[in-house]
């Protein structure tokens, strides 16, 4: 009897001292770390997605925070898609209420198709915008850079039978 009382008493005290509190994410106070403070995405020719680049942003704190609003500065309208740590997010653009643990970190992975002919100002083929983290005196930016040329891409015709014509025909000077 001694004996099946002390265990319970000892599964008692275990059972106490053991829980914890389910986690309490407290709001971001602007203490983010980043991998990179400026993403360069290599040249994207005009309808061919870009290759996927990689962000790392960390929680250096002891607390477990929430994100209120990760977005890009353009919004609905930038050029650019995020998934971060799987989410898609609003269309890949705002993300709200993103849970970081304490000294825990989560990958933020950026892409961007454009189409040239889309575009008001076709001179410019340098296209910017930020990655913003939360808002008002905590607001944090990580900056994209993309620069966007126009191709043309030339193809081989093809025959009724599927199979590849070798030739291609070029117009060199009006004659051929």
């Amino acid at each position: 009897m001694r004996k099946l009382l002390f265990l319970l008493l000892s599964a008692l005290l275990l059972s106490m001292t053991s829980c914890r509190k389910d986690f309490e994410f407290e709001p971001s106070n602007g203490d983010l770390g980043f991998s990179k403070d400026t993403i360069y995405l290599d040249t994207v020719f005009t309808n061919i997605g870009s290759s996927t680049y990689t962000l790392k942003v960390y929680n250096k704190s002891n607390k477990d925070i929430l994100i209120p609003n990760i977005q890009l500065g353009k919004g609905a309208q930038s050029k650019y898609r995020m998934t971060i740590d799987g989410m898609r997010g609003d269309n890949g653009k705002i993300f709200k209420n993103v849970e970081l643990l304490a000294r825990d970190s989560m990958y933020v992975f950026i892409e961007t198709t454009v189409d040239i002919a889309n575009v008001s100002n076709t001179t410019q083929y340098l296209f910017t915008d930020q990655i913003e983290f939360d808002s008002g005196s905590n607001l944090q930016k990580v900056e994209l850079v993309t620069l966007v040329q126009d191709a043309v891409f030339i193809y081989p015709d093809r025959d009724n039978t599927s199979k590849v014509i070798e030739t291609l025909t070029l117009n060199i000077g009006g004659e051929l």
